[in-house]
């Protein structure tokens, strides 16, 4: 299976990220895609507070639209799959003209690039799209991001659905990655394809389920608490009593069920499983009414190169059609389109969950 399948997620330190929350309480390498055509504008750009990305709010979209392509190229980094940075890269650049660029990495790669990019005061990238792990706020914190809000985007937020607009966090969600139990179609067949998560109870899969290590990302150990709070609270125990098995990441996990390692991959997500699903892989995803799930959310460099298409990107990224682009490609959900998340969706609770972690991992028999 290719790296891009690799999953969205952000490795964010535990002591790292407890203390974001007490401030604020009071796979591998994927390919790079280019679209659109450098062009410029006879249009007066906004001044170089340029080299900000917080730029005047009160710029109209005209007049940023005009300063982007004065500046003509975007870079971005992803840790969504390559198939849908790439779809959301071309359409942007298609619509506006602008040289367009993504690096497609994991996200744990992009958290340690960036971070030390920005550290050094030269970012590569412009902007970013990471799943909702703190990272956005922690790099807030240190200058890294500008929050959405100060960023001086024309409208923001327009019509996002408030339950995705995340200030406290400087960010907002631009796609919902519900997750479900991946199974391999050669292994589980008829009543045993899985209606609920506590289906991976049954004895007879003992030793052959499979799981990303919720060290991996912060967004993990949160989506299990949010499932085991909602199935009982001898869940976890009882699945932990099922020796899983630990993989890197969702990529690897995701591997492993293609090729008839394991039978089931809980947590995993629809774009990790239709993609080889289409290519001919045994593999198939029941995401249950009751879970929770992987939240893409952008960001914008302090100090980006092209502060105008950064702004203009995030614009693009956060309307109804850019976030339609990014679902559709990634076989997921726009924030616009709440309506088709199961119907106990809940976010990843990360300051309830952060705090347990260890205590979740050792139910899990994965301390």
């Amino acid at each position: 299976m290719p790296n891009s399948f690799r999953r969205g997620r952000v490795l964010v330190t535990l002591t790292a990220t407890l203390a974001m929350i007490a401030a604020c309480s009071g796979g591998s390498k994927g390919s790079t895609g280019t679209s659109g055509a450098s062009s410029s504008s006879a249009s007066t750009p906004p001044t170089a507070a340029t080299t900000s990305a917080a730029a005047s709010a009160d710029t109209s979209s005209a007049d940023l639209e005009a300063a982007a392509k004065k500046e003509g190229s975007l870079l971005f980094y992803a840790s969504v799959t390559e198939t849908s940075a790439k779809a959301l890269a071309d359409a942007f650049g298609k619509k506006y003209g602008i040289d367009t660029q993504v690096l497609r990495i994991t996200s744990a790669q992009l958290a340690d690039r960036f971070s030390a990019e920005a550290a050094a005061g030269a970012p590569a990238a412009d902007a970013v799209l990471i799943s909702r792990t703190g990272f956005t706020t922690e790099a807030d914190s240190k200058g890294y991001l500008v929050p959405l809000k100060e960023a001086g985007i024309p409208g923001y937020p327009g019509d996002l659905p408030t339950q995705f607009i995340k200030d406290d966090e400087g960010t907002a969600v631009v796609m919902v990655q519900a997750a479900g139990i991946g199974y391999n179609t050669d292994l589980v067949k008829g009543d045993d394809i899985p209606k609920s998560w506590n289906d991976l109870l049954n004895p007879k899969w003992k030793g052959k389920i499979g799981v990303a290590d919720p060290k991996s990302s912060a967004s993990y150990v949160a989506e299990w608490n949010t499932v085991a709070q909602g199935v009982g609270s001898d869940f976890l125990s009882k699945l932990g009593a099922q020796k899983i098995k630990s993989y890197a990441s969702g990529a690897p996990a995701a591997q492993a069920l293609a090729a008839g390692e394991i039978a089931f991959n809980p947590m995993t997500l629809s774009s990790l499983i239709n993609e080889p699903k289409a290519k001919g892989a045994p593999v198939d995803i029941v995401v249950p009414d009751l879970t929770s799930g992987a939240e893409v959310v952008l960001g914008i460099a302090a100090k980006a190169k092209h502060p105008n298409a950064a702004r203009l990107f995030a614009q693009y990224a956060l309307s109804q059609e850019g976030a339609k682009v990014l679902a559709d490609a990634a076989g997921e959900i726009s924030p616009y389109d709440a309506a088709k998340l199961p119907k106990d969706y809940h976010s990843p609770d990360l300051a309830t969950a952060l705090p347990m972690t260890n205590e979740i991992l050792a139910k899990m028999g994965l301390g």
